[in-house]
């Protein structure tokens, strides 16, 4: 069985780093939900370079920029997983909202808001709603490109 990333997904493809590529997931029932994952095979983070680790943070931090002004997010969760059928070491941004938030013609909401999130909730939605929602990530993230595209990007790192 090919690896789904090793041969790309490019219809989910939100955007490609140097050593991550940021997907849409599939599975919606949290608006914006997004697989982080890297772009060689390892089992785990733990087996990651500083230098991948390092653009990992940065990529996390203008995805939930763009997350909370795009969409209205107001808290994040955070899984990270690898499986024995695909190597890719990979982190999901899960985010969480405070009131409905409507997104093309559906209207999403998040009961569970201040508790852990729900991993069995599925919601899938119309091919034109994926695409519509990739492009407006992708044009909200090429928007804040101009005051983050810096390789010192300010994020906090622990001395």
């Amino acid at each position: 069985m090919a690896c789904t990333y090793c041969v790309g997904a490019p219809d989910w493809e939100i955007k490609k780093y140097t050593y991550w590529t940021a997907y849409l997931k599939k599975n919606q029932a949290y608006l914006g939900t997004t697989i982080i994952a890297l772009n060689r095979h390892i089992p785990d983070l733990f087996s990651a370079t500083k230098e991948e680790i390092e653009e990992l943070q940065t990529i996390i931090v203008r995805l939930t920029g763009m997350m909370k002004e795009l969409f209205g997010a107001k808290m994040f969760a955070y899984m990270a997983q690898s499986s024995l059928e695909n190597l890719h070491a990979n982190i999901q941004i899960i985010p969480r909202y405070d009131q409905k938030v409507r997104f093309g013609d559906v209207t999403f909401s998040d009961p569970q808001f201040g508790r852990g999130y729900d991993p069995v909730r599925h919601q899938e939605l119309r091919p034109s709603d994926y695409s519509e929602m990739i492009i407006a990530m992708q044009q909200k993230l090429e928007g804040t490109k101009e005051t983050e595209n810096r390789e010192e990007l300010e994020v906090p790192r622990p001395e």
